[in-house]
């Protein structure tokens, strides 16, 4: 069992009152969050590590609810300062014409990158991933 104590951070709850928490803690055990308290109050359970967010805001991870994640590899030159019929139908879908399977899983790797850097754990991958059928599950 792996445990892990976020201290002395303000913790935005996201809970039915929108609570932001000054100077809290939040209790992690196996990846999941099973405790949270105020040091003012309580005193966190010992962890096997313990990260010091101090000036810092601790958030829950968040959700990515419309996403195509091949379309990572056409962003940049061409796609620049184009409309949008414009750049959908002369940079997005020959692109994808042309992207093999490995091209995907690049795509999905430096997406998958890009998205938990972001603090996004959760994503709803759109109409693209079914011109690829397993591709992107694999590549994940």
């Amino acid at each position: 069992m792996q445990t892990l104590s976020i201290q002395h951070g303000t913790l935005v709850t996201m809970d039915q009152y929108r609570r932001v928490l000054g100077d809290s803690w939040v209790h992690v055990q196996d990846g999941r969050m099973v405790a949270l308290g105020l040091h003012a109050e309580s005193v966190p359970p010992p962890a096997d590590r313990v990260i010091d967010a101090r000036g810092k805001v601790v958030l829950p991870g968040f959700i990515n609810a419309h996403t195509h994640v091949n379309q990572i590899l056409l962003r940049g030159g061409p796609s620049h300062g184009r409309q949008f019929y414009d750049w959908l139908f002369n940079v997005v879908y020959p692109g994808q014409k042309a992207m093999r399977p490995e091209d995907v899983a690049v795509a999905v790797r430096l997406y998958c990158a890009e998205a938990v850097r972001s603090g996004i754990t959760t994503i709803n991958e759109n109409a693209d991933s079914a011109i690829y059928p397993g591709n992107i599950e694999t590549a994940m």
